[in-house]
């Protein structure tokens, strides 16, 4: 039996998509058309599906995705429409393997010149995180590309060819205090870049902050960096105003305060503009059942952005 990925906070995000259901604007727009921008094991569309939603996935990563296939078949297996439990069931799924900044063109992919939400959980799947080649346990080289057949730099690449200032960069902005000591540990040991993970993540560690793994952080920002995941979101939440229709959301699950501040600053610039309003005056998080039966999500906040002029 396959495991998937535990999805975070459905019950607050199908709140959301039942309220714009019940939206007088949205009364004869039956079903949704929803973007799930982050597919992953398809935990959120399952959700978005079972509530009548039509649902695009995107997502970089092949397996997931045929993962996500696999599991939302049997959402229309199992559909019995004598008891009407999808309503009328002109639900639809379609998927491609994506980034972000494409959001427009797998749209045109199936006929959509706009949708009703767009949708993001920022995190990270447990799988891809214990990936030989990405988790600092690893016993592969660094590549932490989501997507292998792109022609990107993988970690080790960037470990090996950005100089120090570049290093320093990436890892403040990911808010690693020990930044200059950890880039400059990696410029004099150049030859790290082509260890495997768990031999690199001893270096880091011998030369970081004992309190907590510095690994941990470290190995996040790179992952950021070879997957360009900031600008990813940023185009992304730039696309917003020109895919999503009248009256329709923006939903956004993110894990970190550097995505976090990304999606507040953006809705702050689109009420500024007069686009719309944060639904989410203030983030909406985990409940502690929640969190008591996964712990992984005390970090998860979510953030809600309704468009009311294009």
């Amino acid at each position: 039996m396959t495991s998937y990925h535990p999805s975070a906070m459905t019950k607050e995000i199908k709140e959301f998509i039942d309220s714009l259901l019940l939206c007088s604007d949205y009364s004869d727009k039956v079903p949704l058309r929803v973007v799930d921008a982050t597919l992953g094991d398809g935990g959120h569309s399952e959700i978005f599906l079972k509530s009548g939603c039509s649902v695009l996935g995107i997502d970089m990563d092949k397996k997931a995705i045929e993962r996500a296939e696999k599991r939302l078949a049997k959402v229309f297996q199992n559909v019995d429409l004598s008891q009407g439990n999808l309503g009328n069931f002109e639900s639809s799924f379609e998927c491609f393997q994506s980034r972000h900044s494409q959001i427009k063109k797998m749209m045109e992919k199936i006929g959509w010149k706009k949708c009703d939400v767009v949708f993001a959980d920022l995190g990270a799947r447990l799988d891809q995180l214990y990936r030989e080649d990405m988790s600092f346990n690893g016993s592969e080289e660094a590549d932490m590309r989501f997507d292998k057949n792109e022609n990107t730099l993988t970690a080790s690449e960037i470990l090996n060819s950005y100089n120090e200032p570049q290093l320093r960069k990436i890892f403040k902005e990911s808010g690693i205090k020990s930044y200059r000591r950890i880039s400059n540990v990696i410029v004099r040991n150049r030859n790290i870049s082509s260890m495997p993970c768990n031999q690199l993540s001893k270096i880091l560690f011998e030369n970081g902050v004992k309190r907590i793994h510095p690994s941990t952080k470290v190995f996040m920002a790179l992952r950021r960096e070879v997957n360009k995941e900031s600008q990813e979101l940023d185009s992304l939440l730039n696309s917003m105003s020109e895919v999503i229709e009248l009256g329709g959301i923006g939903i956004f699950l993110t894990w970190h305060s550097i995505e976090d501040r990304q999606v507040k600053s953006f809705y702050k610039k689109m009420e500024r503009m007069g686009f719309g309003e944060s639904v989410t005056k203030k983030p909406i998080q985990p409940s502690q059942l929640e969190i008591a039966k996964m712990p992984q999500v005390r970090s998860a906040k979510l953030r809600v952005f309704k468009f009311n002029k294009i």
